[in-house]
Parts: C-alpha cells; structure tokens; sequence
C-alpha cells in the first residue's frame, strides 16, 4: 500500500524557495532514506509533510488523502510522526514526563501503559533512568528518548530527522539498530540522513537529494534484515 505520495513538491523558507518538483513515495512497511549534503533541503521537506513548512506548489497525500493544507496538529492526529533534529526534548522534565508528553493526541492516548512498556522493552535504558531529567542523558540518548516519544504517539509513518548528527560511531550503530527493529515491528519510517552508510544499513530505498531536487531514487534491497542480522 502506498502510504505517502509527494507529488512536483516546492517548498519555501523565508520566500525563497528550497525544494524544486520533488515527486516520492513511501510504501506501508518500507524504511526509507533522503540523503544529501548539509543545507540541501531535507529538514524542510520533512517540515513541509508535517505542517510546519511553506509549500510553494504540488501535493502530499497521506493514505491517498490530501494533507498538504492540514495544520500541524491534524498532521499529527493522522499519524505522521517526526523527530526533529536534536530530538528538542523538554530538558527539565523527566524520562518519563517526556514519553507521556508524546501521547498527548487523541489517537495516542489509548493503551498508553502498554505502549509506555514497548518503548521501555526496545530501550531498556530509559525505565533505568525514568525519573531523571532529560537534560542528564547523554546524546545518545536524549535522541533515543525522542524516538521514544515519537513512539508513543501510535505512528503510522515515523520520519526521523538527521539520526546521526553529531554522534559517535559507537552510538550511531546502535541508535540505527534500535531504528531497525522499530522497522521490524512493522512501522514505515522515513529518514533524512548526510551519511549513506548508515542509511544504506535500514532503508529499502534511498533518495539522493542535491541542489534541492531529488536526483536519483536507488532501490536498497535488504534494507532493515541487513541491520538486524
């Protein structure tokens, strides 16, 4: 099932325009990645599908329904979910006020203690620490924390914003093996990334992104069974 259409997409920022005729898709169950330079224009997109950007001209249709002139809050309520880059998790509250905080909508509010346990089940290391601060954790995982969140909102397309930015190694792989068993448990993800490695370990299919247009679509094959082998 083709759960996310972008058809000739522009999309502006400040009244200059950042994306030209961006035509893609994402299919029910698929992990897929953009990937391009710094500034090439993928958090834009990313905001443009969840309300939050300017859309110059074109369509985004979310299981065959325009959400192009959503607000941000519908976009939400019908399942897309995003990790902004950083994660921009609320520092002072804790762990576990975080988590709750994702589950705010009225879709995501039922069987929220069983959810709650899932996203601890998948990062054991977030009960462990749920009454600290989200400002105590390290990078890795406050990034974890707001995949977390994310979660809880009962996604139907996870989009995850720039993973790996300013991680370690290390943590980079394990951050994509948790992201990979996500894709396991049957929920789409969408990806922006600047490191082709680490997508090429999740994704189905890649688009490459450069001079704000996508320029080539490359079919992965394996994709997340790679990862979690």
């Amino acid at each position: 099932m083709r759960l996310l259409e972008l058809n000739n997409l522009s999309c502006q920022h400040s009244e200059q325009q950042i994306l030209h005729d961006i035509t893609m898709h994402v299919d029910e169950g698929e992990v897929v990645s953009i990937i391009g330079d710094n500034q090439a224009g993928k958090t834009t997109l990313l905001q443009c599908i969840s309300g939050l950007g300017e859309l110059g001209s074109g369509e985004i249709l979310f299981e065959g329904t325009p959400v192009h002139d959503l607000s941000p809050e519908k976009v939400v309520e019908s399942g897309i979910i995003q990790v902004p880059e950083g994660g921009r998790l609320f520092s002072t509250m804790t762990v576990r006020e975080n988590l709750e905080m994702g589950a705010y909508t009225t879709r995501s509010r039922k069987d929220l203690k069983m959810r709650m346990q899932k996203v601890y089940a998948l990062m054991p290391f977030l009960e462990q620490c749920d009454r600290k601060p989200a400002a105590a954790l390290s990078s890795y995982q406050q990034e974890m924390l707001a995949i977390g969140r994310a979660l809880m909102a009962r996604p139907k397309l996870l989009m995850i914003d720039e993973p790996s930015y300013g991680m370690p190694p290390t943590s980079t792989e394990a951050l994509f093996r948790v992201i990979s068993e996500i894709a396991r448990q049957g929920i789409t993800i969408l990806i922006t990334e600047q490191s082709l490695q680490y997508a090429l370990y999740v994704s189905s299919r890649i688009y490459m992104v450069t001079n704000s247009t996508l320029v080539r679509e490359v079919a992965c094959g394996v994709g997340a069974k790679q990862m979690a082998a």
